[in-house]
């Protein structure tokens, strides 16, 4: 693997079955980064599980903090994040009500102060499992949440107030220029997946980057939220190279993002109370992403 390429894996921490296909890949050195669920039940077995495999790796995998509102326990007081949760504490909130929140002046610094609240919660339980620097954290979040500028000034307010050095935010763009030239892929392209690209590339180009250079922190591009779902072989070794090619030009990092990890059925607990995401847990695609990132090559 280049230094220029971040071969990563979302959902760490989700669940034991979906936990060890991602251990299988730490083991084997096919990832560079995973993306850590605090939030979760299953935190604490998780963060064991991880330290045994990072001490069997040629080099540190690392580790970004998955910040997460759309599953699972608030991980601050749930005073502290009362607009977020219900009566037992398990997250409300979805993507669209964060994007609806964003445009409401009414709403707005309410939800960024809770939001902060709960940033600030679930670095701390990362940090204080030896798992995560105070001096070096990375952030991205679950259904990239983070790219929506109402919870990325939360994310900035809570680096400020902790006065957390921060080496990396994950900068969501996925540029659909990049797949234009490959037409005998276009039937197999996701129209969902296009959109969530056109709003994440949008909020990436009038707010992200720029927020992020004035942090110190350099903005990446990143493959995988187009192919999301089904990032397979065969589409990836024809976009691959033109990312790269991109990234060298650009002098800018690389991203490759992978969902590798299959959860059985019987693991959707009550943490989990989205019946649209559950359904991509439990997807099969999941294990093509898996095989996908097992068999890449990168010279």
């Amino acid at each position: 693997m280049t230094d220029l390429i971040d071969i990563h894996a979302d959902d760490y921490g989700l669940s034991v079955a979906s936990d060890k296909t991602i251990l299988e890949l730490l083991e084997a050195n096919k990832l560079t980064s995973i993306s850590f669920m605090t939030n979760l039940s299953r935190f604490e077995n998780a963060v064991k599980d991880f330290q045994t495999v990072q001490q069997k790796r040629s080099s540190p995998a690392l580790v970004s903090v998955h910040l997460n509102f759309v599953e699972g326990h608030c991980a601050a007081p749930v005073e502290c994040v009362p607009d977020l949760i219900d009566k037992n504490g398990y997250f409300t909130v979805t993507w669209e009500k964060l994007f609806l929140w964003n445009y409401n002046p009414l709403m707005r610094n309410k939800i960024r102060k809770q939001l902060s609240a709960e940033i600030t919660a679930q670095t701390e339980r990362l940090v204080a499992s030896g798992i995560a620097d105070k001096n070096a954290l990375r952030f991205d979040s679950h259904m990239h949440t983070h790219m929506i500028p109402l919870v990325f000034d939360a994310l900035k307010d809570s680096v400020k107030t902790n006065q957390y050095k921060v080496s990396f935010i994950r900068n969501t763009q996925d540029p659909l220029s990049y797949y234009a030239g490959f037409f005998s892929l276009y039937k197999t392209y996701s129209p969902i997946n296009a959109v969530k690209c056109m709003i994440l590339n949008f909020y990436s180009c009038v707010k992200i980057r720029s927020s992020l250079k004035k942090m110190s922190i350099s903005p990446s591009l990143l493959c995988g939220v187009f192919f999301s779902g089904k990032m397979n072989a065969e589409r990836l070794e024809k976009v691959l190279p033109v990312f790269i090619k991109n990234a060298q030009n650009q002098k800018r990092g690389l991203e490759v993002l992978f969902h590798p990890c299959l959860m059985a059925k019987d693991e959707l607990t009550e943490e989990f109370n989205k019946p649209d995401i559950n359904e991509f847990h439990i997807s099969e695609n999941r294990i093509i992403e898996y095989k996908t990132c097992k068999e890449l090559i990168l010279s």
